[in-house]
């Protein structure tokens, strides 16, 4: 999923008073912890330092589909934090922490970690 897809989705489906720009963060925050906790964990020698504002709208994310949801998962959880929403949000995180440990799985079982690279068996 590119950046402007991820915008374009949520703004779609959660109606919501702020700007894109704040969005764009808070998906460079997810994809920051992504990126820390999960791929930086594999044999990657990728580093990443975040969206800025006016980041390129055909920026690929990290999460591919079917875990792209995940960005709308966060993005809402965080509107509904803002607006004080508490049971919502709380609602949010059951749904953003599941699909995160589904990506989290899928992720390492497709990818060698750092701990188990192997090299010389023979």
């Amino acid at each position: 999923m590119k950046l402007q897809q991820a915008l374009s989705y949520i703004n779609d489906i959660y109606h919501n008073v702020y700007d894109d720009d704040y969005k764009i963060k808070w998906i460079s925050e997810l994809d920051g912890h992504i990126f820390n906790e999960i791929i930086s964990q594999t044999n990657t020698s990728e580093t990443f330092s975040g969206y800025k504002k006016g980041a390129d709208e055909e920026t690929e994310l990290f999460a591919p589909f079917p875990y792209d949801n995940i960005y709308a998962a966060y993005i809402i959880s965080k509107i509904d934090y803002l607006n004080g929403e508490t049971t919502k949000y709380n609602n949010d995180l059951i749904t953003f922490n599941q699909i995160w440990e589904d990506f989290a799985a899928w992720y390492k079982r497709k990818h060698i970690s750092k701990s188990i690279c192997f090299k010389n068996l023979l």
